[in-house]
């Protein structure tokens, strides 16, 4: 259960990125089509994150420690930009929208989770 609440709070932040920037585009016609769109997106890099992300992290260990960590926004990048590819229906253009995108998604996905946290 605590998956799904994660889920949507992904979609809410997807959302809230599409609405306060043009870095995301869906191509629904309808709200709701959108909002199936940004679900399967949210599933998809859920996904990613849990399974690809550990891999490449592994192979990227030296350049991550060599720049102190901060490679891993590149490799988070490269998982949006894998999600992007593999869900149809949404759209973001470039390797520096995808990055300010996984930026702006990782620091509003985490206020929101902080805001209602269990703590």
């Amino acid at each position: 259960m605590n998956w799904i609440i994660k889920i949507l709070f992904r979609v809410v932040t997807i959302y809230l990125i599409s609405y306060l920037t043009n870095i995301i585009t869906f191509s629904g016609n309808s709200t709701k089509e959108n909002f199936i769109i940004a679900t399967i997106f949210a599933v998809m890099l859920s996904l990613l994150n849990t399974f690809l992300r550990p891999i490449l992290s592994l192979f990227a260990l030296p350049i991550t420690f060599i720049t102190l960590g901060l490679f891993q926004l590149v490799i988070n990048t490269v998982i949006v930009l894998i999600t992007v590819r593999l869900v149809k229906g949404i759209e973001i253009e470039g390797f520096w929208n995808a990055f300010l995108f996984s930026i702006l998604f990782s620091v509003i996905s985490w206020a929101i989770e902080q805001v209602v946290s269990d703590k």
